[in-house]
């Protein structure tokens, strides 16, 4: 009787494992129970900073699925969608997809965009979906009886004047130059952001506010904003180059 011995390569033998492996991954996910994360994010608009920061979700995901001592017996999936940073098109697609996910839906990452932020917010609470956004920061939103599962990362713009003053005076600048866009809620940041300094006895020197749909403006416009950029930066260093100053944008 013959005997045939063959050797397996290890170019053979790659297909099985990874099969292999890909099963009892597969096995493991499905013997978790699934969350699924609703990420809104600005990625058109006049703030389309979602291009940018929309990746980090997907990162931030992969590493708690990938580690056993977060939610062990859980894995997280998520969908994801651009407001537009408009609260007509952000509450479009927070309806949509609530109609779709129903009961599935067990969180709201973002949004980013204070218009957003408070029609998803109260939606959110009748659903009683918890919303955490990353960038929201008008002082409303930290109506507890209005927003009840609504939380941010950042603080509220109440709490901005005194931030900037504690800034300056930790780097003993006493001169400041402010831009501040000229959308509602900015306007009234920048305007406590001046009374605080002012009140503490420190000297706003410039003070210009700016259309933000850079995208959109002409050669024209956007050598305006770049002449009030150098405008701001002389105000606020004085007559001498080494005075103590600040720019706030």
């Amino acid at each position: 009787m013959a005997f045939t011995v063959r050797f397996l390569t290890l170019q053979s033998l790659l297909p099985l494992m990874w099969t292999i492996l890909f099963s009892i991954h597969t096995e493991a996910v499905e013997s978790k129970k699934n969350l699924t994360v609703v990420v809104l994010v600005p990625w058109t608009g006049p703030w389309p900073i979602g291009k940018r920061m929309a990746p980090a979700a997907a990162v931030a995901i992969d590493d708690i699925n990938n580690n056993d001592a977060i939610l062990p017996d859980y894995h997280i999936d998520f969908v994801w969608r651009d407001t537009g940073c408009s609260a007509r098109e952000g509450t479009d697609v927070t309806m949509e997809l609530y109609d779709e996910l129903r009961a599935d839906l067990r969180a709201i990452i973002g949004p980013g965009c204070d218009a957003v932020c408070g029609p998803i917010g109260v939606l959110a609470a009748s659903w009683n979906v918890p919303v955490v956004s990353w960038g929201c920061a008008s002082s409303h939103l930290s109506n507890k009886d209005e927003y009840p599962t609504f939380a941010r990362t950042v603080g509220p713009f109440t709490k901005t004047g005194a931030l900037f003053v504690s800034l300056l005076k930790h780097f003993g600048w006493s001169r400041a130059a402010i831009l501040a866009s000229t959308q509602q809620v900015w306007q009234t940041t920048s305007h406590a952001i001046k009374l605080a300094l002012e009140d503490d006895g420190i000297t706003v020197a410039f003070f210009q506010s700016f259309d933000p749909w850079y995208e959109q403006m002409s050669d024209r416009e956007r050598a305006m904003h770049h002449d009030a950029l150098e405008t701001a930066k002389q105000k606020a260093r004085s007559n001498h180059s080494n005075f103590p100053h600040a720019f706030l944008w």
